[in-house]
This record gives structure tokens, sequence and C-alpha cells, in this order.
């Protein structure tokens, strides 16, 4: 009966790997995981970066779950959530979808990863007759626009005026306005 359970027995040493696989996979994704919290602590970076920088952090926390490699590359890398931010709002003026963030912010850490972004729509009760036929809310107009009109025409038709010092003297001097 021993010789069967010897020849069924599965060799330790695989056992171990195996666990050792599973530990490592987890312990990367934790370690991962557990840098960008980190990070997240000590984010520094400007207006646009605050902006960004919780959502993109969730995202990166649920990739780093979604792909053992992923979460690798972003424990072994020297650079940090503040300097990730700061690359995806680099020239992006005032607006930024949130595809084109969560595609910079991967790509700073894994620059081949492509990412995908699903959008759908779930329908409630269908609205009212009321509502389907409510007028849209008329805005008044805005004083501060009509007086920045002014001001900007005004700034424009002003034109240089002469010193009072090249009136009393002539040395000769040409002053030009590049304004």
């Amino acid at each position: 009966m021993s010789e069967s359970n010897t020849n069924t027995s599965i060799p330790e040493n695989s056992i171990s790997q195996e666990n050792n696989n599973i530990n490592s996979e987890i312990d990367i994704k934790t370690l991962a995981i557990d840098k960008i919290n980190a990070e997240v602590e000590n984010f520094t970076g400007g207006n646009k970066e605050w902006v960004i920088f919780k959502p993109v952090a969730e995202r990166l926390i649920s990739f780093c779950e979604q792909e053992e490699r992923f979460a690798e590359v972003l424990y072994k890398t020297k650079r940090t959530l503040s300097d990730c931010c700061k690359e995806c709002v680099k020239g992006c003026g005032n607006a930024i979808s949130d595809i084109d963030v969560y595609t910079k912010a991967v790509k700073f850490y894994f620059p081949n990863a492509i990412v995908g972004m699903s959008i759908t729509l779930e329908l409630g009760k269908a609205p009212t007759e009321d509502y389907i036929n409510k007028e849209p809310e008329k805005a008044e107009p805005k004083k501060t626009a009509a007086k920045k009109t002014k001001n900007k025409e005004s700034k424009t038709a002003v034109k240089p005026k002469k010193s009072k010092k090249s009136k009393k003297q002539d040395d000769g001097i040409i002053q030009l306005t590049l304004f």
C-alpha cells in the first residue's frame, strides 16, 4: 500500500513551486497597489494633476489587479504617480477625455499597452410628456461680457502717448511702440 502511495503522490517540489507562483503573483500585485497608495499619500503636482490623480490611481490599481505583468512593471519603475499625472496632462490644454488620461497613464508605465473603454446606456422609465415638452430656460445676458468687449475695443484703440521728454527735447531718438 505504501508503494502505491509513492507512485500516485505529487512531488513536493512542484507543489511548493505552484504555491510560490501564486504567492509571487499575489505579492507583486499587492506590492504595486501598495506603491500606488503610498504615492497617493505623497502626491505633488499642479492644478491639472490634482484633478486627475485620484481617478488615475484608482484605474491603475484596477489594471494591476487585471494584469500581473502591468503590476510588475508599475512596481519596478522608479517614476511616481506624480510623474505619471504630469505626463498625462502635458499638452492637454484646458480639457482631456477620460480615455485619453487613462491611456496616457498606462503608456507611461507600459508603452505598448492598449486601453479600451466601453460605454453603455441603460434606460429607465420614459420621461413624462411634461418633461419632453418643457421649454429650455433662457439665460439672461451676462453684463460682464459686454464690459469685456468694450475693454477689448478700448485696449486695441488706445494710441501710445508721447513722452513729455520727447516734446521738450529732440535728441534724435526715435521711440517705437510694438504693442
